[in-house]
């Protein structure tokens, strides 16, 4: 077949242009007509607008409004910050004590006071058993000793003892008689008690009565499972060994620590100076405690 006859061939089959081409003669078509150019008129007045220029500042201070509100943020909470803290300071000197009371039960009420507003306690023995001051977290002063119950509950006999059932019981009777702590037997402080060393005094410093007090009594140990659970602090967990026995499956209370050794504190006398910088800090109100059959009373420890 000769090339003219292919020519000729192809020439009456369609020209098959590229979509790209395509697409431009499209567009070029629809710009030059009527219809696109009204439109493109249409759409003229939508060109952004030139930038405006620049207005100078106006001379002045102008942030006086947002220097306001700053200092008004930080004025509020410095003021109630400052009203905090003078409330605290005049309520702190309603309750320091002025004066040194003078009867023998108002110096007791005091003492009981210092005690319960105490931050710090010491334990003092005596110089035979060759100790010095021991810091010990006590329990609150009460005025009777416990006795430990016998036998079930009476209401719910198969429910253990705790310290719900300890409340509603035999709950604790705020009282300066007896003074309950814990100490380690391995500790000297422990050895001498158990040596017979008994006598003994506790310190109690109360910065916020702004003073000091000395009780002093007998020690004893309690060795009752009862009151040793009774008077069990969770805060002294830090300072036993954990019960540990590999034959048993269930871990024992802590508590049950052979370690932790309950101490009875039963206080004779007491004494109460102040620590304010005046001239009663050399003041001093010594105090003993005297059993009766109608309760313990307080009598003036230098009264023959």
């Amino acid at each position: 077949m000769s090339l003219r006859r292919v020519a000729a061939k192809f020439r009456l089959l369609p020209i098959h242009r590229p979509l790209s081409t395509q697409v431009a003669t499209t567009s070029a078509e629809q710009l030059t007509s009527p219809k696109s150019l009204s439109e493109l008129s249409e759409r003229a007045g939508f060109v952004p607008r030139p930038p405006e220029p620049e207005k100078d500042p106006k001379p002045g201070f102008r942030g006086g409004k947002a220097l306001f509100i700053f200092f008004l943020c930080n004025a509020v909470p410095f003021s109630a910050i400052m009203y905090y803290l003078r409330e605290q300071r005049e309520k702190r000197t309603e309750m320091a004590m002025l004066i040194l009371p003078k009867a023998p039960e108002e110096v007791a009420a005091e003492v009981l006071r210092v005690i319960r507003t105490a931050a710090v306690c010491f334990l003092l023995q005596d110089s035979q058993a060759a100790t010095g001051a021991l810091r010990v977290d006590p329990h609150p002063p009460e005025a009777t000793a416990y006795v430990p119950p016998t036998g079930p509950l009476p209401i719910v006999p198969q429910m253990e003892r705790n310290f719900l059932t300890d409340m509603l019981e035999s709950p604790a009777v705020v009282g300066l008689g007896f003074v309950h702590f814990a100490l380690s037997r391995q500790s000297q402080e422990a050895q001498a008690i158990m040596a017979g060393r008994r006598k003994a005094a506790l310190l109690y410093v109360s910065h916020t009565r702004a003073a000091y007090c000395t009780i002093t009594g007998q020690l004893s140990i309690l060795s009752d499972p009862d009151c040793r659970r009774r008077y069990w602090k969770p805060s002294w967990s830090w300072c036993f060994l954990a019960p540990a026995d590999p034959q048993e499956e269930e871990p024992r209370e802590q508590w049950q620590s052979e370690d932790y050794v309950l101490v009875r504190f039963a206080i004779d006398q007491a004494s109460l100076q102040s620590v304010v910088d005046t001239a009663l800090r050399w003041d001093a109100r010594h105090v003993k405690r005297v059993p009766s059959s109608e309760g313990a009373r307080w009598e003036d420890a230098m009264q023959v």
